[in-house]
């Protein structure tokens, strides 16, 4: 898996869209780069407003939102996952994050995810 600020990097690029990027853009840039971290700072201007201690404090906030997506039961798998679908992978314009819920079906490779395991 990703590590947290890589995966709340992801989600903050979504959410702040910088640059005005399209979602599908924006996994271009991370795809084609192979962090997030690296895709938020190239494109995030700073400002007077901006944390000086980088860009810390908003991935702190969007990796408190993605625990608790988790924490109600829904996973979320960034494309810099391991548990990302292999079959997303092969698409054109696949989606940067995907959420599931639920227990997937033996066989299933998002089945070795084991947080989803139980529920």
């Amino acid at each position: 898996m990703a590590d947290r600020s890589e995966r709340a990097a992801v989600v903050a690029l979504l959410q702040d869209r910088p640059s005005d990027l399209t979602w599908r853009r924006l996994a271009a840039e991370i795809g084609d780069s192979g962090s997030a971290v690296d895709v938020y700072t190239r494109l995030s201007t700073p400002d007077l407003f901006s944390d000086p201690d980088g860009h810390g404090a908003r991935f702190e906030r969007a990796a408190r939102e993605t625990d608790g997506w988790e924490a109600a039961g829904i996973g979320v798998h960034t494309m810099l996952d391991d548990t990302y679908p292999v079959q997303l992978r092969e698409v054109l314009h696949m989606p940067p994050i995907v959420f599931t819920r639920g227990t997937p079906a033996p066989g299933h490779p998002l089945g070795r995810d084991r947080r989803l395991a139980g529920r």
